[in-house]
């Protein structure tokens, strides 16, 4: 009887000391919105600086105040914009600067593409995104704009503190990995189903290049290809479509459209067909300089994409199923008024989703009657 209690008594507590732990574990986890302390073990800090030689940091420039990070850009150029590094560890945190950062943000790991955006509840110095479920090897990691829902002069902010890595190191950013010499550049890489997409088919780090040979896939399932449009100078010799397969033959145009630099060399349209991630990758290229070389570009030269394709589930205002002038105008009658209020709850009127009916609401409209096709004054 007495080891029989013994047994009932040990199982209570090591059910009570696991118990314990786990709860300990939830209290102490970081969640998206929590503040992050500068001691927290097993992470280090990456911020990011114009000098600092491990980032990539594209045409942009940080700029500074107090402790936080930030790169404004104008809109024209969100989607040129890149933020890469490459690391060895076995989890990733990205670090915002506070509320006024209402934002889209496209990570890639090791190819792997996530979307997600900052809004409204943050702190200064507070995590926005975290993947602590790694490998704990070398990782490469690029970061893209996606929409910026703020207001900021007619330009864009995006802001960070900065990067944390766990249990490893930051290294020199892999050259190889990401100096393509043939890439695949979509101009969004969000975008809602049965919405176009221009992905622009570019040449870099190579010179003096007079034409192109260039095998491309892509995810048929989930995009529909809807053709391609020539660049002054580049001259499409030969396009072969099959399923899911495209293959150009480019040819510069003169020694005036010479390859020297960075170059697009075709714009191909999709159509995203179906909801999820859709792949875009240049399998096979070949290139010359037009007097004695040719040569077949390596795996790692050439590059891909991927499009995140979302469900359409943003509501118009009057619900007609697209956006035109009334639902501007019904925002525009009820400016700052409770979007949740008797009178109003016949209306999708908060299209920011921001708990009211401000500026912000009346500028999204406006974008979105612009991308309706069927707003009979866009077909003027």
């Amino acid at each position: 009887m007495l080891k029989k209690n013994i047994s009932k008594n040990l199982i209570a507590l090591t059910f009570f000391i696991c118990i314990f732990i786990i709860s300990k574990e939830k209290a102490f986890a970081i969640e998206i919105g929590d503040y992050v302390t500068y001691n927290e073990e097993g992470w280090d800090w990456l911020v990011p600086d114009n000098e600092d030689k491990v980032l990539n940091i594209g045409d942009g420039q940080w700029s500074r105040q107090a402790a936080e990070q930030f790169i404004v850009l104008d809109e024209d150029q969100v989607a040129k914009q890149e933020l890469r590094f490459t690391f060895k560890g076995d989890g990733l945190r990205i670090i915002f600067e506070g509320s006024s950062n209402n934002a889209e943000y496209i990570v890639t790991i090791d190819g792997k593409t996530e979307k997600f955006r900052t809004y409204g509840t943050y702190n200064s110095v507070s995590l926005g995104y975290k993947k602590e479920d790694l490998e704990n090897k070398v990782h490469n990691v690029s970061i893209k704009f996606g929409e910026y829902y703020g207001n900021y002069g007619g330009k864009s902010y995006y802001g960070f503190d900065a990067f944390q890595i766990r249990n490893g190191e930051v290294l020199d950013y892999d050259n190889s990995f990401y100096n393509k010499v043939l890439d695949v550049e979509p101009e969004k890489s969000v975008i809602k189903l049965n919405e176009d997409v221009n992905v622009n088919l570019t040449i870099d780090n190579i010179n003096d290049i007079t034409a192109e040979d260039i095998r491309i896939n892509y995810d048929s399932e989930k995009l529909e290809y809807l053709g391609s449009e020539e660049i002054p100078g580049m001259k499409l010799v030969k396009d072969l479509k099959n399923d899911g397969e495209l293959r150009f033959i480019i040819a510069s145009q003169g020694e005036s459209y010479i390859i020297k630099e960075k170059e697009i060399l075709l714009k191909l349209k999709f159509k995203g067909i179906d909801v999820g991630e859709a792949l875009v990758n240049i399998n096979k290229g070949r290139v010359t300089d037009g007097i004695e070389m040719e040569k077949e570009l390596t795996e790692n030269e050439c590059g891909e994409t991927t499009i995140i394709i979302e469900e359409s589930e943003l509501l118009d205002v009057n619900k007609s199923g697209e956006f035109t002038l009334l639902d501007l105008g019904i925002d525009a009658r009820h400016l700052n008024k409770n979007p949740n209020s008797q009178e109003l709850l016949v209306y999708n009127t908060d299209i920011i989703q921001d708990g009211n009916i401000n500026n912000l609401d009346l500028l999204e409209i406006g974008k979105l009657i612009l991308e309706n096709n069927n707003y009979q004054p866009n077909n003027y």
